[in-house]
Parts: C-alpha cells; structure tokens; sequence
C-alpha cells in the first residue's frame, strides 16, 4: 500500500504532451491530445471505486495548512481529472463547488479537471472563478490563460474575444 499522496499522484500521471510527443516523428498534436483523453478516461472507468475510496481517505487532509496535505491536494487534483473524464457527474458538481475553495490550489485542480470538457459545470466553474477574481489581475491572468487554453470547436473567436476583454493587460508578464 502507498501512503505518500504526492508520490501515488505522480504514479497515476500519464506522461505529458511533450513527453508524449517526442515518441512520433511526425507529430499530430489535436490526435495526441485525442488519445491522451481517451487513456485518461479509460484509466478513470477501470479505477473509478478505488478513486472514490482514495478520495475518501485524502479528504480530511486536504485543507491543512501548507506545506502539510500538498500531496493530498495534488492526489485530489489527479483524481478529480480521472472521475470527470470518466463522467461521473458527482465530481463535476464538486468541482464547480470547489472553486469558490479558500484554497486557490483547490479551485485550480477543479478547474483543471474541468477543462477538456465541454460541460454547463465547465462553464459554471469558468464564470465563478471569473467573478471572484477579476479584480486580482495576477489570478485573472491564470483565468485568461485557462479560458484561452479551453479545447473549443471556435477557439481563434474565444481568443480574440478574450484578447478584447477589458480586463485583459497585454503589458502582464504572465
């Protein structure tokens, strides 16, 4: 058994879209993301009663104060990408629920676990996150970052409008 969070997490990552793509000499990156979700989801379905358990077990760890539950944090942010891909429409409720967190590393695992898909809750979790932080340009960045980032049909529209948006600063290092 593996009671190190951070470590179990990092265990249930699969290799990142670069790692990923190094593999191919030609490089198709809209079917490597395709096939990234799909593994993730398959990962998700086969797992999912243990998910649900290790979930149960990190929860009461999660909110303690920096640097204890990192790994908790991360391990719920991993698990949350796993049960939202797989379509369990509980944690997509949490999820949204989970932005309006003290913790901005909780809001932003939610919101993580949120973003490949095309859902009201991803939407919702969008928008509250918008309106409890655009008047903090620093976290606001992050927002414009995520939305930008969003896998869309019209993606080059959502950008430009984002690049229109009043509160977007081209002069923000982020």
């Amino acid at each position: 058994e593996i009671n190190d969070s951070f470590l179990l997490s990092n265990l249930l990552t699969i290799p990142g879209f670069s790692e990923l793509e190094s593999l191919f000499e030609i490089v198709d990156p809209i079917n490597i993301y395709k096939q990234s979700l799909d593994i993730q989801v398959l990962i998700g379905k086969e797992i999912l009663p243990d998910l649900k358990i290790l979930i149960n077990n990190i929860l009461p760890n999660i909110n303690q104060e920096w640097p204890l539950g990192k790994g908790e944090r991360k391990l719920l942010a991993t698990i949350w990408s796993y049960l939202a891909l797989a379509g369990d429409e509980t944690i997509k409720k949490t999820c949204v629920e989970a932005i309006g967190s003290s913790s901005m590393t909780i809001a932003r695992a939610a919101l993580g676990a949120l973003k490949p898909l095309d859902s009201p809750e991803t939407n919702e979790a969008s928008n509250l996150f918008y309106d409890l932080w655009n008047e903090n340009p620093v976290v606001l960045d992050s927002w414009f970052a995520y939305e930008a980032s969003r896998p869309q049909e019209n993606g080059i529209n959502i950008i430009e409008k984002l690049l229109a948006h009043p509160k977007f600063d081209w002069k923000a290092p982020n």
